[in-house]
């Protein structure tokens, strides 16, 4: 795997393709991609198979062919990683990564004891939905902030209306989003995957969701069957009682 390279100032880039500045115009470029998802989702390991393909597309970074991040739905002009966007309802081309829910939530748990990432969520899950995560002191297993998390945030990236879902875990997908980039992809052991194996609740069963409140858990099964993953909605609903 190789080790990632310095990240270059950001007119460099963008190559002052517009020649008033980096970002000036880049909402009606039909060529500029804006992925977008929530963390430990697949939003790392979609902009490298993009950049196999030969776009310059950054992973938390704007690049000249666009940018895949999951704190773009925020629409903040300041993140607390790397590059923002502000609004990103004027771009032509936004798509979604999205991971399995039931495979995603023992990645989320300890990402969620990731103070920036955390806070940063919580604050504007509060401001868009008037839903806050709760803190681990009220929320003993972590398991309902990382199920709020990952449904709220995903509710938020459907608002934008995304042109198309990429299931991550779904190889079938990289064909969907071949055609949409309009460039052929090809997965390998040598594309930069952002895993971290170690950073996972590895006791993790689906069984252990029906302690949570059934409103939680049939908004759960609805983003999961609106994102593609109708067999995960079927076993969380099953568990909503």
């Amino acid at each position: 795997m190789a080790a990632r390279a310095a990240i270059p100032p950001l007119t460099d880039r963008m190559e002052h393709q517009t020649g008033d500045g980096a970002l000036t115009c880049i909402h009606h470029r039909d060529n500029f991609f804006v992925g977008i998802g929530h963390p430990r989702c697949g939003t790392g390991f979609t902009a490298h198979l993009l950049q196999a393909a030969g776009l310059r597309i950054g992973h938390e970074l704007v690049h000249h062919d666009g940018i895949v991040s999951w704190m773009l739905p925020a629409e903040r002009y300041r993140n607390p990683y790397r590059d923002a966007l502000g609004p990103i309802g004027g771009f032509n081309r936004i798509f979604c990564v999205t991971r399995s829910p039931l495979e995603a939530i023992p990645s989320i748990i300890p990402e969620n004891a990731t103070s920036l990432s955390f806070n940063f969520r919580k604050n504007i899950l509060r401001a868009k939905f008037g839903e806050t995560l709760p803190a681990q002191k009220t929320d003993e297993t972590r398991l309902l902030a990382a199920v709020m998390s990952y449904t709220l945030w995903f509710e938020l990236c459907m608002s934008f209306l995304p042109q198309i879902i990429y299931r991550v875990d779904r190889p079938e997908d990289d064909a969907l989003l071949s055609e949409y980039v309009g460039r052929p992809l090809l997965r390998s052991d040598e594309i930069y995957r952002n895993s971290r194996p170690k950073a996972r609740v590895r006791d993790f069963t689906p069984a252990q969701l029906a302690a949570l409140p059934p409103d939680w858990l049939r908004r759960f099964a609805a983003i999961a069957e609106g994102l593609g993953y109708p067999e995960d909605a079927a076993i969380i609903a099953g568990l909503g009682g």
